[in-house]
């Protein structure tokens, strides 16, 4: 692929799917910034993930998805490039009519072929890749990434931007222990572990090094507490006690964390903590 002769000085990156995916999308900024430190990136996403974008270094903005419609068109008329990480035809018809300079997207979906000015011929199934360096590849039209391997993705996170741990929070952490987190359900997102195995590693872990924190959604507590809680008075129960932001603040604070494949398993990876991911024996997850 050649490579554009511009250089892009104001950049949009829209995924607009879950968390785990946008953690994934964060080394793109990163990777700009390290090549392009002059320019400014703007992150169009889902609301809910504000607080994870403003805590990433390499992201001036965020656009909230949900109010595209209302968005000021005179000024996101002063891009000059959009990458379509997640493929979405509204949203590329929508910049498509704003003539966007610069608009790349997979060549994978119909719409981007009259959307689009640049497409990379990129699949994510059955690829082998990593999805954070499938998401580098949309930037090929303008930045080598073929050394780039997963090995370098940490340092292009940039999730330095966190806010203090509330002291609310605090009396949950151990200095004097290994503070793990069990976060046990995915909302139905991944295949998930059964309680009972975490009831069994709880029991194969010494307590008297392990402070063990469980944490969930407040849907998932009646459950939680049933088959897992009442199985070990010792776990410490923090179901449904953080906004995004103060989940992002306390996972800094601790030392590790196993969960089945959720966005706070990619944050946690992100903040370079001990991490375990438990994932099903599927070649392509």
């Amino acid at each position: 692929m050649e490579f554009m002769t511009t250089i892009p000085q104001r950049i949009i990156l829209s995924r607009t799917d879950n968390l785990g995916d946008v953690v994934l999308t964060l080394p793109m900024a990163g990777l700009l910034k390290e090549k392009f430190p002059n320019c400014y990136i703007a992150f169009l996403g889902k609301k809910y993930t504000e607080s994870l974008i403003k805590s990433c270094i390499h992201i001036d903005e965020f656009l909230d998805f949900e109010k595209l419609q209302t968005l000021d068109k005179t000024y996101l008329k002063t891009f000059d490039t959009i990458f379509f990480v997640f493929p979405h035809h509204q949203i590329s018809i929508f910049f498509a009519k704003l003539k966007i300079k610069n608009r790349i997207g997979t060549n994978r979906r119909f719409f981007h072929w009259y959307s689009c000015t640049k497409l990379v011929n990129l699949t994510r199934k059955n690829s082998g890749s990593h999805e954070s360096l499938l998401n580098l590849k949309l930037l090929r039209p303008f930045i080598n990434i073929s050394p780039i391997k997963i090995s370098d993705i940490p340092k292009y996170y940039g999730l330095n931007k966190i806010d203090p741990l509330s002291e609310n929070f605090s009396h949950l952490l151990d200095k004097n222990k290994f503070n793990l987190i069990f976060h046990t359900k995915s909302k139905g997102s991944a295949r998930e572990w059964s309680l009972e195995k975490y009831v069994q590693l709880g029991q194969k872990l010494d307590q008297e090094k392990y402070n063990i924190i469980i944490t969930g959604q407040e849907s998932e507590r009646e459950e939680i507490e049933e088959k897992l809680l009442k199985k070990n008075e010792k776990f410490l129960n923090a179901i449904g006690l953080f906004q995004l932001n103060e989940f992002i603040s306390f996972l800094n604070q601790v030392d590790g964390f196993i969960s089945a494949s959720t966005g706070p398993l990619h944050i946690s990876a992100a903040l370079e903590k001990k991490t375990i991911g438990i994932f099903p024996a599927k070649k392509n997850i």
